[in-house]
């Protein structure tokens, strides 16, 4: 058992955000994957009014927003945390709390999308305004595969209790961190491109 890193895009001035902003029922329903609310249930299943709101305002969304509910990754080799050390010095220097790097904003989120709603493993749900989205996009842009391996040494990032660092991880590994990193990189700059927020779960 363990947490993964997930992207979604989302228009920020669109109903379920701005309901989700407000309701944690529906702020906790987005820590799924758009795509997930456009498959059929059950056709037993009968949804609850909750859920059959975030499906239909999910539709309604996908079909103004084409290409939306892909604007999205998951980042399930769990990296999360190993990209942040090698990105910020706080947090190689162990001050998580006190950590303000856009990398740590990017995968945790700027701000709570709601002030009680967590994903299924407790973990608050993180919320990138449009604004930030962009300027978290401008920065992930930047960053090249060798910046991210410059601080690259499995001993002393297991020693600094990165998340899931093993003692056989190598460079091998760092091919999936980079390759997360990529992928992470590629939502921000999509939703960047269309002026769109992001929703960071991690879960």
């Amino acid at each position: 058992m363990g947490t993964e890193a997930s992207f979604q895009a989302i228009p920020e001035d669109c109903e379920l955000l701005i309901r989700a902003r407000r309701d944690r029922k529906i702020a906790e329903d987005m820590q799924f994957s758009l795509m997930d609310a456009t498959e059929e249930p059950n056709p037993q299943y009968v949804r609850s009014p909750e859920e059959q709101y975030f499906y239909d305002a999910v539709q309604e969304l996908i079909r103004v927003h084409p290409g939306l509910e892909k604007r999205y990754f998951y980042a399930g080799a769990r990296t999360y945390d190993a990209i942040i050390y090698l990105l910020s010095p706080a947090r190689r220097e162990g001050e998580w709390d006190g950590d303000q790097s856009l990398i740590k904003k990017a995968i945790w989120g700027v701000e709570l999308l709601h002030p009680e709603a967590c994903a299924t493993q407790g973990v608050p749900i993180g919320f990138v305004s449009t604004v930030d989205t962009k300027r978290i996009a401008e920065y992930l842009d930047r960053v090249t595969r060798e910046q991210l391996h410059e601080h690259y040494d499995p001993l002393k990032m297991r020693g600094a209790a990165v998340y899931k660092m093993g003692l056989s991880d190598s460079e091998r590994r760092f091919e999936v961190i980079w390759e997360e990193f990529v992928g992470m990189r590629d939502v921000y700059r999509a939703a960047a491109d269309h002026d769109e927020a992001v929703i960071t779960v991690i879960d």
